[in-house]
């Protein structure tokens, strides 16, 4: 079956979204949703089970095979779509909106990462895209609707009117570079804003979300929306309670969260009545065959700056272990590979970034040849290296916090150079520090450092506000991106042989 053709216009803040020619009443309608989010990468990967799966090649396969089976079917993502993928360093994300675009997203909620590369760089992306971006709680610094991002699109199927909702995180702003972005209050914007939608005639409310566990459950709380699709946490989760559904897609594309909302409607004016059943599918992309258009695409893409990736480096001496779990909960090879590097390029007495920075989640053997490509894959934002002076007191306040979420493994997690720390982890978070020292003796609080940060640890992301209070030596107008530091100082060495030196000590029990 061929799908219809499909209409978008935004205007002011509500996008209102045509989907083909359907009657004007229908006592029986099926919606199809589908939920997709968080990429970090376009290809497909083999997991565990030895199956290839993910990837938008086989997202636009199982969405087009969807589209046949219901005309009715909505695709939607849940945030961080542009980076971090290896391309999407060397673009700014806009072959990753082409690609949407070709798939035929119907709306996309903002992730932290759609402002990675900056407020302008993501506007670029809202404009090249042919679906709208829908945020209820996120304005500019005058409090006006940003240019082109919708609060909410509106769908009428078979004579039942269906709102789709996005909620940000409130977060956004100390995770990425949102410029003066304001990312309002999650519950209380969705709860008008669903209110508004119902009184305006909505049956049913969707809410698009990019928010983590804890704000999901608050937003559930609100019941204010039939069904809750979100993002952020890289879980694959399904529930229903009878009356709402709540669901998140994983990453990558390896599931797509299918839910047929089977709707019925009776009575006529005020007599209305709307009640729906769901019915749920996970599709296991492994068991798609890639769309071979969206697959030839991406690989146009990939070609055309294949040169540039795969140019040498170094080669690394020593293993390096740059999965998640590892970088963001102790002292590593490649995480003391990195602060040495930005110390030694920035001729600062010490370095301190955040373990959320690393991304490639991989396993590199001692005599591996590292290429562009490995370090764009493993430092793809485009944050920028900064040089900052602090007092010892600042330096301490700042390894606080990266210490002060241990346990939830967050990105924060402190990678340094240049200081020898001491940490008891059972303690409570902001006295977890015992000893910290610099050039083999404690650092005293009025003692200033030199420290090589990146600009968005300088604007206090993950919670180093601190940073922000020190004197700027380097800013990010003139600081290279933290991969362009590493990369040079990989070329300058040739060779290299990190090493586990006891910079970071954790008592964990």
């Amino acid at each position: 079956m061929r799908h219809p053709s499909r209409r978008t216009v935004v205007t002011g803040s509500v996008a209102v979204l045509a989907l083909g020619a359907w009657p004007a009443r229908a006592e029986t309608t099926t919606i199809t949703l589908l939920l997709t989010s968080d990429y970090d990468r376009l290809d497909e990967a083999n997991g565990v089970d030895g199956q290839a799966r993910g990837g938008l090649a086989r997202l636009a396969a199982a969405v087009k095979s969807e589209r046949q089976r219901n005309a009715a079917t909505l695709l939607l993502h849940a945030g961080d779509a542009i980076p971090p993928s290896v391309l999407s360093s060397l673009d700014d994300g806009a072959h990753v909106i082409d690609v949407m675009n070709a798939i035929g997203f119907d709306a996309m909620v903002p992730g932290n990462h759609e402002f990675d590369y900056g407020l302008d760089a993501f506007q670029k992306r809202v404009a090249e895209a042919r679906f709208p971006f829908i945020g209820a709680n996120i304005r500019d610094g005058s409090g006006k609707p940003l240019r082109g991002l919708a609060d909410y699109i509106e769908k009428e199927v078979g004579g039942v009117r269906l709102a789709v909702v996005g909620i940000a995180s409130e977060a956004t702003g100390t995770k990425s570079r949102a410029g003066d972005l304001v990312f309002g209050p999650s519950e209380a914007t969705f709860a008008r804003v669903a209110a508004e939608r119902r009184a305006a005639g909505a049956d049913l409310i969707v809410l698009l979300a990019h928010t983590d566990r804890s704000a999901d459950s608050k937003l559930l709380d609100t019941r204010a929306a039939e069904i809750i699709f979100s993002g952020d946490d890289h879980e694959l989760v399904l529930q229903y309670d009878g009356r709402s559904v709540f669901a998140e897609s994983k990453t990558d594309g390896d599931y797509v969260v299918a839910i047929d909302l089977v709707i019925n409607t009776a009575g006529q004016a005020r007599e209305r009545r709307i009640s729906f059943v769901p019915r749920f599918r996970i599709i296991d992309t492994a068991s798609v065959t890639p769309d071979q258009g969206i697959a030839s695409r991406i690989l146009t893409y990939q070609a055309s700056l294949s040169l540039e990736l795969e140019a040498t480096v170094g080669t690394t001496q020593s293993d390096l272990d740059t999965r998640e779990a590892v970088v963001r909960t102790r002292e590593t090879v490649f995480g003391n590979l990195l602060a040495d590097a930005l110390r030694a390029t920035t001729g600062a007495d010490a370095a301190l970034v955040n373990g959320g920075i690393i991304r490639g989640g991989r396993f590199y053997r001692a005599g591996t040849v590292l290429r562009y490509r490995d370090i764009v894959t493993e430092l793809p934002y485009p944050n920028r290296v900064v040089l900052v002076e602090l007092d010892g007191t600042h330096v301490r306040a700042a390894l606080e916090n990266g210490l002060s979420r241990y346990e939830d493994g967050s990105g924060r997690f402190p990678v340094i150079s240049g200081l020898m720390v001491e940490a008891d982890m059972t303690r409570p978070p902001g006295q977890r520090v015992l000893q910290l020292a610099y050039d083999g003796a404690p650092l005293a609080p009025d003692r200033k450092l030199k420290i090589a940060t990146t600009d968005f640890m300088l604007m206090g992301g993950d919670g180093y506000k601190m940073l922000g209070e020190g004197t700027v030596l380097v800013d990010d107008k003139t600081g290279r991106t933290v991969a362009q530091q590493v990369i040079a100082h990989l070329r300058a060495a040739a060779a290299i042989a990190p090493a586990i030196d006891g910079r970071l000590k954790l008592k964990l029990g």
